[in-house]
């Protein structure tokens, strides 16, 4: 009681800090010093225990500056590694202890940590759950903890408390495990029991400190960064996630029999060959004689004997796939156009691919000028070994499905509601499984088929309500329904089971409403075990031929390692080529006019002052083409196949419609020159994970997750 009382009276004489905002309480000295880290090595180099030649280290601290330990205050004797209550109800944890030769005062420097109903909702609010609040004023993507110090007066420690750093899911060491502790009050409980750190947070700001840049992440605590005895490999947990069945279907069987029914008529648009096909695998299902692998019945121990046998035949692949000798690139190359004899190795259990190191290849799509019209060289795996899956989720005219295909993904199934968006995804990706279907009905359906489930899923929830071009009112027209799609977020992450799944949206779901829909977004992630990072992007930067920002979110599945942000192609930094100017996009699609359809051929006159071409479009494209919808000439607007090269599809791309069918499409689209660039960056990290998977050799001890 003595404890409490005085932890309620010194955390009277601060006030509260508001949630989550970076306040200038929270200054760092060293900012200035970390902005040369480097963001590749995303090693961390956090210990629980500081060693002895960094306390010795006096090149973090201020001038007139020496560290020591231990120190002793109201708290108790404090040394570097504690982790200690701060008074106004934060956390520290101690790295360096040092005092003022002039002064002699005593200050902490170490980082913070902050309970989780302080995150704004984007973190389940349990009690004694905790969260490190890293803060930066650089370019790093992927800030280390040491690199992210606060300073505390030593007076504002109130008492050392235990806390754990893991990064194994809720409830793993919980005091709701310990049933003495978890029979305590509530009071008690948040002032005595020990309490989990399990996520780290970070929002970059200026420099200035004032006005906080729209990135940052919210991610798991890494392996390397957890307490002794309390982590798990990180490639036991994307195994673990792998090799996950899909959720037993629990309806009877006529009901599943009617619900694929339903789904084999909303695919209409696959080959006949491909229809055929799956009616006939759906026919053989109908049959009361064949055991289902989602049936509970007689019969189903067998099944999962069979699953596990192929889960273990696909490991085992893997492992023989890791010690075939490295190939040269130029035998590389060639094998790379020789038959493949061998199945996958991405099955519907475990959708692992090792790729070689692909950056010899290509080069004459390196030397490409970004979208302008080149033709693309093939994307060269490795023999026996399938491309990356991908699937879309409210796809529009393909924009983004465009640029995954150029990036050499596997285009598996696209989903969209509106059937003019549905007839142009049908005819530009002939290969894929195209979706005429509401993404609700597509949550709500059970029946597991084997193209739902696929590595990269991107999603674009429709952006009306979160635009600040939309004045009309949140609640009339389709907002409703619009907003409510972005609680299918844990549905569809069930059902893809996506190793990557990446997000486009307006910037303006950042600000409105508070950010209430951008926090539910990343809670639901999180929620669903994913790590997640977010940038406001300006396409221009990334070969697009106009200032489009939006906010682009990446997101991991457990154990994978989260893809950075790729660097900007277009600026005036160094080793940044030109932006991609608007008489460059009009003269590469001059030979393609003559062949295209009069529709994409339309335009209207206009008695407006022309501008100079040789620069980037002024404003955005939007869904009636927007105040950038003028010919550099000023005597017409562009033609509707000038409007679609300037969004950055390809001459050869497809739209159904009329005229303003069309313009709605270009307008909402994804520029495919951004999303090439984007899905090649992330192939990468999925290939290096890849690599490490097959080299993994786990310990005979299982570590068990939850």
């Amino acid at each position: 009681m003595e404890l409490a009382a005085e932890r309620q009276r010194l955390r009277s004489l601060e006030p509260q800090h508001a949630p989550i905002t970076l306040t200038d309480d929270d200054e760092e000295d060293e900012d200035n010093h970390n902005q040369g880290a480097n963001s590749e090595d995303d090693e961390p180099e956090f210990l629980r225990e500081v060693s002895k030649d960094d306390l010795q280290s006096n090149s973090q601290l201020p001038p007139d500056c020496i560290s020591f330990q231990p120190a002793r205050c109201n708290a108790g004797s404090l040394r570097c590694g504690d982790r200690v209550e701060l008074a106004d109800g934060n956390f520290l944890h101690i790295v360096v202890i040092y005092r003022e030769l002039a002064t002699g005062a005593v200050f902490l420097k170490g980082n913070l940590m902050r309970r989780n109903h302080k995150a704004q909702g984007m973190l389940d609010t349990k009690l004694n759950e905790l969260h490190y609040v890293l803060k930066t004023a650089s370019d790093n993507q992927n800030p280390r903890l040491h690199e992210c110090l606060v300073t505390r007066a030593i007076e504002d420690a109130i008492c050392t408390r235990e806390i754990i750093v893991t990064n194994q899911d809720f409830p793993q060491f919980s005091f709701r495990q310990d049933a003495t502790r978890y029979r305590w009050s509530v009071e008690k409980q948040h002032d005595e029991a020990q309490l989990v750190c399990r996520m780290k947070y970070c929002e970059a700001r200026s420099p200035n400190g004032k006005k906080i840049a729209v990135r940052g992440f919210m991610v798991r605590v890494s392996e390397g960064e957890c307490d002794q005895g309390a982590r798990v490999s990180d490639l036991q947990r994307i195994r673990i996630f792998l090799e996950k069945e899909p959720k037993r279907d629990i309806r009877t069987h006529k009901q599943r029999v009617q619900a694929d029914d339903e789904d084999l008529e909303d695919i209409k648009t696959i080959s006949p060959v491909e229809f055929e096909r799956l009616k006939r695998k759906h026919d053989q299902t109908t049959s009361q004689d064949v055991i289902d692998l989602t049936d509970d019945g007689p019969g189903s121990d067998d099944c999962v004997e069979v699953m596990q046998k192929k889960i273990t035949n696909t490991i085992n692949r893997l492992n023989l796939e890791a010690k075939r000798p490295i190939k040269t690139p130029r035998a590389t190359i060639r094998s790379a156009h020789e038959t493949r004899t061998q199945s996958s190795i991405r099955d519907s259990f475990a959708a692992s691919k090792i790729i070689s190191d692909l950056s010899h290849v290509s080069k004459r799509r390196r030397r490409s000028s970004g979208h302008i019209f080149s033709t693309p060289s093939p994307q060269y795996a490795a023999p026996n070994l399938a491309p990356y899956t991908y699937a879309d989720i409210c796809a529009g005219a393909g924009g983004m499905a465009s640029g995954a295909k150029q990036a050499g993904l596997k285009v598996q199934f696209l989903l969209d509601n509106w059937s003019i968006a549905h007839e142009t995804l049908s005819h530009n990706f002939p290969e894929a499984t195209v979706l005429l279907k509401d993404v609700h009905k597509f949550c709500i359906s059970k029946r597991y088929w084997p193209w739902k489930r696929v590595d990269i899923l991107h999603i674009s929830y429709p952006c009306q309500p979160y635009s600040p071009l939309n004045q009309h009112d949140r609640d009339g027209g389709n907002n409703p329904e619009n907003i409510a799609t972005l609680c299918a977020t844990r549905d569809l992450l069930q059902k893809c089971k996506p190793r990557i799944v990446t997000f486009e949206q307006t910037s303006g779901i950042v600000t409105n409403e508070n950010g209430i829909f951008f926090h539910k977004l990343i809670n639901d992630l999180v929620a669903e075990g994913y790590n997640v990072r977010w940038r406001v992007c300006n396409l221009a930067e990334y070969n697009n031929a106009q200032p489009r920002k939006r906010l682009v979110i990446i997101a991991s599945c457990p154990g994978e390692t989260l893809p950075t942000f790729p660097e900007p192609v277009n600026g005036l930094g160094p080793g940044k080529k030109e932006f991609v100017t608007v008489r460059k996009v009009l003269r590469a699609l001059e030979p393609y006019k003559a062949g295209m359809p009069s529709t994409m051929r339309k335009f209207i006159k206009r008695n407006m002052p022309g501008y100079n071409s040789n620069r980037p479009l002024r404003g955005c494209i939007t869904c009636d083409g927007g105040k950038s919808n003028l010919h550099p000439s000023g005597t017409r607007t562009f033609e509707l196949c000038e409007l679609a090269a300037l969004q950055a599809f390809l001459p050869t791309h497809w739209f159904a419609g009329c005229k303003t069918a069309i313009l709605k499409q270009i307008g909402n689209a994804v520029p495919s020159c951004f999303g090439k660039i984007l899905f090649e960056h992330i192939t990468k990290s999925l290939r290096e994970t890849d690599r490490k998977l097959a080299l993994w050799n786990p310990d005979n001890t299982i570590v068990t997750i939850n």
